[in-house]
């Protein structure tokens, strides 16, 4: 008979009851089982290659973003020139209508100039009427000799021929300067109008508002701190950039013309100078004990 494996004789309490039969006992022999793996577990390879990609990834968006800010600023700058290299045209605009305001401006001169004239001759007129008066009595009262008439003579005509040439100076130092001034500021709006037209073209504004907005300023956790910090440095040296270009633009036509004499005045003054010293000889000539005569040839 087979072997059988002896268990102990249990007996139920109940003795109506058969006695629980066991299993057979089993030969295999014991054979540890495996923990199941845990699938929830982070692996440090897998972590550290997910990282690597996703600086991959960031480090060739900002390269984009840096590139895009890069030839933003091409355009930009390219614009630019563009709007100076077309400001020639309007330049020479400008340069026709100071021209034509010139003309004008000496043809109205010359009304102003004979006016003046006019009166020079009543002043001088008078004053000498007065001297004449004055040295008739002086006579009167105490005889001279003719060398010492002749003296005084000498030297009131001396005094009137530098405060006639005083009165000249200072009209044409007035005249030309009121010449310069209207130049000038002609100039000055129309510069300013010009530097307008490109300040406030819509792209400038939207720029100056940006940087302008608190909520737009650096900081230094902003994950975007070195594109934006890269941003605004191009957009301040592209403003240092431009207002050097324009400060040297409008300082090279200033002293090429604005300032520079201009010739048709010149002219002008130059012949009224002569006129005027002609004028001032031939009054002199007949200034004391004579009626003046007519001083114009």
């Amino acid at each position: 008979a087979a072997h059988q494996a002896s268990y102990p004789n249990i007996q139920c309490q109940n003795p109506n009851v058969a006695p629980l039969a066991l299993p057979p006992a089993i030969s295999t022999p014991y054979q540890p089982v495996e923990e199941e793996r845990n699938t929830d577990e982070i692996d440090p390879d897998e972590v550290e290659n997910w990282m690597n990609s996703i600086d991959t990834i960031w480090n060739q968006y900002t390269k984009e973003l840096g590139a895009q800010v890069e030839q933003s600023e091409k355009r930009k700058e390219q614009e630019w020139n563009d709007w100076i290299y077309n400001l020639k045209d309007q330049w020479k605009d400008f340069n026709n209508f100071v021209e034509q305001k010139k003309k004008r401006w000496i043809h109205k001169k010359e009304q102003d100039w004979s006016a003046w004239i006019k009166q020079m001759e009543n002043k001088w007129i008078t004053y000498k009427e007065k001297m004449d008066t004055r040295l008739r009595h002086a006579s009167q009262e105490r005889p001279m000799t003719q060398s010492e008439l002749r003296n005084l003579e000498d030297d009131i005509k001396e005094e009137v021929k530098k405060r006639m040439i005083k009165d000249y100076k200072r009209w044409v130092s007035i005249s030309e300067a009121n010449l310069y001034k209207w130049i000038k500021k002609d100039w000055e709006k129309w510069k300013k109008n010009k530097l307008d037209e490109w300040n406030k073209k819509e792209w400038k504004v939207s720029e100056e508002n940006y940087w302008a907005n608190k909520d737009n300023q650096l900081i230094c956790g902003d994950q975007f701190y070195f594109l934006k910090r890269k941003k605004k440095n191009a957009w301040e040296e592209r403003i240092k950039r431009e207002k050097e270009q324009w400060n040297a633009l409008t300082r090279k036509i200033e002293e090429g013309y604005i300032d520079k004499p201009h010739n048709e005045w010149e002219e002008w003054k130059n012949y009224k100078s002569t006129w005027y010293f002609k004028w001032m000889k031939y009054f002199l000539q007949n200034f004391v004990y004579s009626k003046p005569i007519n001083p114009y040839f």
